[in-house]
């Protein structure tokens, strides 16, 4: 399960900043391990570059199953 809160953030952030969207199309064309392996490396460099905690847990929250599968279907409302 994860938080609906969450997930609104990602969307909001992604909505006003293309670099985000694509990371976020990326991130949800890749498996498992892949995926998990590019967001840690993202989180690492956000928290280097003073970002925001929200938006470092939305990202962390990523890795939740339940997340992907929001995340694809907002995207493919989106193509």
């Amino acid at each position: 399960m994860y938080s609906e809160e969450v997930f609104i953030t990602l969307i909001r952030v992604a909505e006003e900043d293309e670099n985000i969207r694509r990371f976020l199309r990326t991130v949800a064309g890749l498996d498992t391990f892949q995926r998990n392996s590019l967001i840690n490396g993202f989180i690492m460099e956000m928290t280097l570059k003073g970002a925001p905690s929200e938006f470092i847990n939305a990202i962390a929250a990523l890795r939740n199953p339940g997340v992907i599968d929001a995340l694809r279907e907002w995207l493919d409302g989106k193509s």
